[in-house]
This record gives structure tokens, C-alpha cells and sequence, in this order.
């Protein structure tokens, strides 16, 4: 990950020049884009609006276990229109395999019934992004948003170590037993959609941290990242995301707010399997209330 302070975006090595080129200060030079590394963070950075859609849903034409293309946009309109494009099946499957979304479950904020979800023991958030995510939670619910700040879906102390087993059995075949991960894994998605019978769409931090300056010490299992002033894990960086990731959720983020260092923060809103649209429309909804995409500010 490289970040530059002076212009404030974090560019990310597999979708650099994506981000550049979305969010460049003068009005960009691409409307719209896509990106799709393994762990998550194509949902960085904050200031733009990015959707991944469960594993298997847009075209591509390998199969990692938990990589997918997703689009990368300035608002959830441009989402809307990019899932169109890349939602669909594999080239060998178009014979017979079809795509039908269904739509959003609301059409209004005061429809969708929102749990709220921004901090955690098993991966605490700096008081800096947690207090942009509570500010916007706050603007959400005065605004008559149904919203729960209590009900939890899954254990994130559960959740997050068997993202980081499967994205290992991913990328290093024969690294872990995929096959009971792979089964703990639809334990988890059980819970989801049983929680989803009473929840519309979950709202998560994207990162505990802003984005940070450039770290290229050692590797990611041996370097650290600094939350309320203790050390934590590198790779805490995706478990938020994972919460999504591990289970074939779809997830899209929307910019939020700045810290007081002026660094972006997005939120994750995290929808039922195969409800893209339901995730789409909550940002929607997220943007006109708490605003979305601002170019920065560069001098």
C-alpha cells in the first residue's frame, strides 16, 4: 500500500491507478472502474465508492477462492449501472446459468432495517475513524433510520481468524484443511442468513485506521499498524472487510467523513447474499444523508 499525504488517497498495488484516475482532484479521468484483490481492499480508499459482489458473480476468468471483479465508482448511481455490466456467469456457464438480482428491499432510508456494528475487542477501532462512523450512525438515525446497535450476526473474534485461514488456503494451496474451513465457513453464512430475516444491511468500519503512510518492513505478518496508541496486527487492516468476504456477502462502502487529520473514512455496508442491490441503495441512501464522493484537496 503507498499512501501520499499531500493529495490524500491511498493507492493500492493492484488498482493504483484506478483510484488516481477516479479520484483525481481536477474531475478525474475515468468515470468509472473496477478492481478485485483477494482480501478486501479494493473497498479502499475511503473517498470512493466500491462494491464487491459475492465470490462467482462477476465475470473473470479464474476462480480464487475469494477474489471477484467490482466496480469502483464517485456514487452508487455508477455502481448501479457498473453491476449491470460485470454481473453475470463465466463463459462456460452462459449456456445455461443466468443472473437475476433481486431489487432493494427499500426504497426510502426509514425502510431498511440497519444493524450497526463499529467497534470490537477482537478488532478495536481508532478513536479517530470511530468517531467519523459514529457522527454519520447519529445523521442516519435522525434521520429516521431504523437501526440496532446491538444485534450481531456472527463472532468477529470468529470470523475474522477463519477469513485469514481460507484467504491463506487461497493463495498457498495445501497452507490449511480448505475443506473444514470451507464447511465452518457455511456454518457462518447460516447465521448470516438467519440474521438477514430480521436485518436488511449491516454497517461495519472498513479498516480500524486511516490509511497509513508506506510500510515496507519486513512482511505483512511481521509488521504492525498503531491503534489508540498499541500495536496491532498488519492484517487487522482486512478483517472488517473479511467479515464479508468469508461468507460470499455482498459489500459496498461509501466516504463518510474526515478524521481530524483529514484522512478519508468510509463505511461498509454489508447486505444479504446475492442483494447487491440492497447494499447499493443503502449507500445511496448513506450519500445523500452524511454526503458521499469529494474530490481532494491538493496544495
Amino acid at each position: 500500500m503507498v499512501f501520499d499525504r499531500r493529495d490524500q488517497f491511498l493507492c493500492l498495488i493492484n488498482s493504483a491507478g484506478v483510484d488516481a484516475q477516479l479520484g483525481e482532484p481536477r474531475g478525474g479521468l475515468d468515470p468509472l472502474s473496477g478492481g478485485g484483490p483477494a482480501r478486501g481492499i479494493e473497498r479502499l480508499p475511503d473517498r470512493l465508492l466500491r462494491l464487491r459482489p459475492p465470490t462467482g458473480r462477476a465475470e473473470h476468468t479464474a476462480e480464487p477462492d475469494m477474489a471477484v471483479l467490482g466496480p469502483v465508482g464517485r456514487n452508487a448511481d455508477d455502481l448501479d449501472l457498473a453491476l449491470d455490466v460485470l454481473a453475470g456467469p463465466d463463459a462456460p456457464m452462459a449456456t445455461a446459468w443466468r443472473l437475476r438480482l433481486p431489487a432493494p428491499r427499500g426504497r426510502k432510508l426509514s425502510d431498511y432495517r440497519i444493524a450497526v456494528w463499529l467497534d470490537d475487542p477482537a478488532c478495536p477501532v481508532d478513536a479517530g475513524v470511530l468517531t467519523v462512523l459514529t457522527s454519520a450512525v447519529a445523521s442516519l438515525r435522525s434521520s429516521g433510520a431504523r437501526i440496532d446497535d446491538d444485534a450481531r450476526p456472527v463472532e468477529l473474534s470468529e470470523a475474522g481468524p477463519l477469513f485469514e485461514r481460507l484467504f491463506a488456503a487461497a493463495v498457498a494451496p495445501g497452507a490449511a484443511d480448505w475443506s473444514h474451513l470451507n464447511e465452518h465457513r457455511h456454518q457462518l453464512r447460516a447465521r448470516w442468513a438467519r440474521f438477514f430475516e430480521s436485518f436488511d444491511a449491516v454497517l461495519t468500519p472498513v479498516s480500524p485506521v486511516a490509511a497509513i503512510a508506506h510500510d515496507t518492513a519486513g512482511d505483512p505478518d511481521s509488521r504492525t499498524i498503531v491503534v489508540n496508541g498499541a500495536e496491532r496486527p498488519y492484517t487487522d487492516q482486512s478483517t472488517w472487510t473479511g467479515l464479508a468476504g468469508a461468507s460470499y456477502l455482498p459489500a459496498a462502502v461509501t466516504p463518510v467523513g474526515l478524521t481530524r487529520g483529514g484522512l478519508p473514512v468510509g463505511m461498509q455496508v454489508i447486505a444479504p447474499y446475492l442483494e447487491d442491490r440492497t447494499a447499493i441503495d443503502v449507500v445511496r441512501q448513506i450519500e445523500r444523508t452524511v454526503g458521499g464522493f469529494q474530490a481532494p484537496h491538493v496544495g
